[in-house]
This record gives C-alpha cells, structure tokens and sequence, in this order.
C-alpha cells in the first residue's frame, strides 16, 4: 500500500502499513479497510479459506480539494 495507512479487519484495528505487511485471520468472510487521511479508505470484502493467503495491492490517491466557488466566497467575505 501506497502511501502509509491505518489497517482494520472487520472494523478492528490491526494495524499500520508500513511495516505491517501480513495479517492472520480465521478462515471465513472479512472485511479489510485501510484509511489514509486525505484520501478515500480502501475497502474490499473478501473469503478465504484455511491455509489460503490473499494478496491486496492499492495505491492511495490524494482527493482533489472541493471545487471553489468564487461568486459564493466573494460574497461572504463582503457581506452580500
């Protein structure tokens, strides 16, 4: 994962990438969630089976900040 971020399965923590680089869990269905701040999380559901090993790639990237809306910000700053 690209860059670092907070890992959670099923919605506990286990975690940071980087140096987390393998998690263990029960066989059965789970949720992987990885949150970077600034960008959206990283979520994907997925089953594995005993002695199954998944492998998940995901490069994180930065939300475009939210459209300025000049007219609007104009107004406020002169109390139109």
């Amino acid at each position: 994962m690209k860059p670092r971020g907070e890992v959670f399965v099923d919605d506990n923590p286990v975690g940071r990438i980087p140096p987390l680089t393998r998690i263990e869990v029960v066989p059965g269905r789970h949720k992987l969630t990885i949150r970077n701040p600034g960008s959206r999380p990283y979520e994907v559901s997925f089953e594995v089976a005993a002695g199954q090993r998944i492998t998940f790639a995901h490069t994180f990237v930065a939300q475009p900040p939210p459209k300025a809306d000049f007219w609007r910000d104009l107004r406020k700053r002169f109390g139109s």
